[in-house]
């Protein structure tokens, strides 16, 4: 799965809806690789797709709380310094992207992220 999202990476600035359809598959099959990459885009937004703060808020929901449950599941015996800089830079990207919603915005977002998860029997909890 990594080498898609660096495939979708490559692409999306030449076919972002190309990149988008296959994250969202991604997503369909359970991967937190492709919500990953649905916030990222639906943060900054692609040609002939404004930003949506609130998508981009949900995707960066799941996708975070995946990282983290993964990294918890599956505890590594050698350094830890490396992942709970990753678990940071999460959890501070997360608190990023919900800082700027409003309250409305915010109950948005939650609730679009729970429908998503309810919605997706691949993924994921």
């Amino acid at each position: 799965v990594p080498a898609m999202g660096v495939y979708m990476s490559e692409i999306v600035a030449e076919r972002p809806d190309e990149a988008i359809d296959l994250a969202y598959r991604m997503w369909e099959a359970g991967s937190g690789n492709g919500a990953s990459f649905l916030a990222n885009q639906y943060a900054e937004g692609w040609e002939g797709q404004a930003p949506d703060r609130v998508r981009a808020a949900a995707f960066g929901f799941i996708a975070g709380q995946l990282a983290i449950q993964r990294i918890h599941e599956n505890p590594y015996q050698g350094d830890l310094r490396p992942y709970q800089e990753f678990l940071e830079f999460i959890r501070s990207q997360r608190r990023d992207r919900m800082l700027g919603l409003g309250v409305a915005e915010f109950n948005e977002a939650y609730e679009l992220a729970r429908t998503l998860l309810e919605e997706n029997p691949n993924c994921c909890f």
